[in-house]
């Protein structure tokens, strides 16, 4: 997929011509707004709203002016004022006689800005903004569309300008709509990626529509199996989730499959499948489990709120930990200490150990030397902007990092919106880098899924490790739609890390992210394992004459190669058949001093693996 267009509209998206950063004072009224009509409406859904803003105390003068801003991701129609008959057309009227406004475009940045003519308002009068104008109904098709992915609370955001000196402020609290999923469509069914023969297999299950939306108002029945033989478990579906226990599986690779019928709507029928898992008896020291540490809300450049991110990342998308990563200076506004008050707060709300991990953290987000990831430990952190002097540089950013104990995650290695510069990866602060994400494959230049506006060689994950440093390797999903954990339908690959840990604990996960004890995959649910002398990948091995190596994977593929790699490059190559592979080699081998093992399981192109490295002492 390719999402340059919305990553690099970054600083833009600030300014009708140039935007205070600073926080709202108190004492600096920008006035009030209101919605009409404020009913919700579904995804996708065509429509006329109104916003009359009311002036305040103070007024504007003539040359100041307001500005609609609507959302510029995510499927808006973009507002404009030159052609009364077109899609997403929209006026600006004021409440006082002989006072016009001039009004200007954005385009793509999707904003229309109005600047007054022939006087000044005053408080009380009123500007009424018409998105989807129709002109009484005579262009039908000058509505305005909604977002595709649902929000409890989408703003149509008003900035104002008063005394004409060109910065437009924020309001306090501009209008916002409530977006509802469309009908439902899918079933998802979600199982662990391998459970040990003994254990109860739990299952979550939700009905999502063709955005992936959830369906809260949905509920009824799941009839689910694991094999297409057996008598089915019926799960109640409540709020658009379910969640029920398997057991008594033996050995075997397994592939759920339900029928969902909604409660009241007995000809609404809905089937779907889960991807595939495995029982086995599993005596390995750690367990495994999915993240997915990359995914932006409304707050920059997403959509849904902070506690929907965290409440799809566990109930709809099963997964065991996520990090909600919004950007520092992305978005309509960039990130202030409310926000990140917010961010704190969901991410608090959602941890629940043993059952779900939540990670506080959000990205820098530097358009000269890449964009990072910054995670914390606990429930404490701060955060450094790109924009500040003192944390303008990957360096800088780095030592403030050091001291909080967080970790920093570079990505884009070797391209996409703006390639990390990766001679600035120090490893004792970036145990691990992103390899790949909605953005594309980032390992080596050339990879299947390759990232997009790929950069020459010496910019890539190979290249850093090579250059003598110890690099881990996550892959996350970089979700902006508020679907964390799921692959965006119109991206080709995607991102999930596999940790591998002795308990569902932040400091369990925290310490195998901080050794590099991961796993990569492009979005579908596997793993790959790497033992050298019993020691497990990220970690370093003394040098030894007998050396064993233990290779296991999981893909969702059918068959799929694996090949074990020495300092990235093939050593030896194998086949996985039947979903899986497992395998151990013993020998006399001598390896240089910094030299790595690794693993890269390939099937499909969009169904990659990689294991952390394995180096040698």
């Amino acid at each position: 997929m390719r999402l340059v267009g919305a990553a690099v509209l970054c600083l833009a998206l600030w300014s009708c011509k140039k935007e205070n950063l600073e926080p709202l004072q108190g004492d600096v009224p920008t006035g009030t707004a209101k919605l009409s009509p404020d009913k919700p409406v579904h995804v996708s859904e065509t429509g006329t709203w109104t916003v009359t803003y009311s002036v305040p105390e103070g007024g504007i003068v003539t040359g100041g002016g307001i500005a609609l801003h609507i959302s510029p991701w995510w499927g808006w129609t973009e507002p404009q004022s030159r052609w009364q008959e077109r899609p997403g057309y929209t006026t600006f009227k004021t409440s006082r006689r002989g006072i016009s406004l001039d009004l200007v475009d954005g385009g793509e940045l999707c904003f229309v800005v109005g600047r007054l003519q022939g006087g000044s308002l005053s408080e009380g009068d009123q500007v009424t903004m018409v998105y989807g104008d129709t002109s009484g109904g005579r262009f039908p098709l000058a509505k305005g569309r909604a977002d595709r992915y649902a929000e409890k609370e989408e703003e149509f955001f008003l900035k104002v300008d008063r005394n004409g000196d060109g910065i437009f402020t924020p309001l306090e609290k501009s209008p916002s709509l409530e977006i509802l999923p469309g009908s439902v469509r899918k079933l998802s069914i979600v199982p662990p990626v391998v459970v040990s023969i003994g254990e109860r297999v739990p299952v979550k299950v939700s009905c999502l529509d063709l955005q992936d939306n959830l369906c809260k108002s949905v509920c009824g029945r799941c009839f689910l199996r694991s094999k297409p033989e057996e008598d089915p478990i019926v799960v109640q579906i409540e709020n658009g989730i379910g969640q029920t226990v398997l057991s008594g599986l033996e050995e075997g690779v397994y592939q759920c499959s339900g029928q969902f019928e909604m409660e009241g709507e007995e000809d609404v029928l809905l089937s779907g499948e889960s991807e595939w898992f495995f029982v086995a008896e599993w005596t390995r020291e750690y367990d495994l489990y999915v993240a997915d540490l990359h995914g932006h809300s409304s707050l920059s450049d997403g959509t849904g709120s902070p506690e929907d991110y965290y409440h799809y990342a566990r109930w709809v998308s099963g997964l065991d930990a996520a990090a909600l990563t919004d950007h520092d200076a992305l978005g309509l506004v960039p990130m202030d200490d409310n926000m990140w008050m917010v961010v704190a707060q969901a991410t608090r709300e959602a941890q629940a150990p043993g059952l779900f991990i939540s990670f506080l953290g959000y990205e820098w987000t530097d358009w000269t030397f890449g964009h990072s990831l910054v995670l914390f430990p606990g429930e404490q952190g701060t955060w450094w902007s790109h924009m500040e002097e003192a944390s303008n540089e990957p360096d800088e950013l780095w030592d403030m990092a050091r001291e909080r104990g967080a970790i920093c995650i570079p990505h884009h290695l070797g391209g996409g919106p703006v390639a990390f510069q990766t001679e600035h990866i120090e490893e004792e602060v970036s145990p691990v880098v992103e390899i790949c994400s909605i953005h594309g494959v980032s390992d080596r230049r050339g990879a299947p899924c390759g990232i997009y506006g790929a950069m020459p060689e010496y910019h890539y994950y190979w290249d850093v490790v090579r250059a003598g440093k110890k690099i881990g390797v996550t892959a996350n999903g970089d979700s902006h739609n508020g679907h964390p954990g799921r692959r965006d339908p119109r991206a080709v690959v995607s991102g999930l890390t596999v940790l591998w840990a002795k308990e569902l604990t932040r400091a369990d996960l925290w310490q195998a992210l901080s050794c590099k004890r991961t796993c990569a995959t492009s979005g579908r649910r596997g793993f790959a394992l790497l033992q050298v002398n019993g020691v497990w990948q990220g970690g370093v091995v003394p040098q030894s004459k007998d050396v064993v190596v233990e290779m296991e994977a999981f893909c969702q593929s059918e068959t799929f190669q694996v090949h074990l790699l020495l300092n990235g490059v093939e050593a030896r190559r194998f086949e996985g058949e039947s979903h899986r592979f497992k395998a151990t080699l013993e020998g006399d081998v001598a390896f240089e001093s910094g030299s790595c093992l690794s693993l890269y399981c390939i099937g499909a192109e969009e169904d990659q693996l990689w294991t952390s490295p394995i180096w040698f002492e």
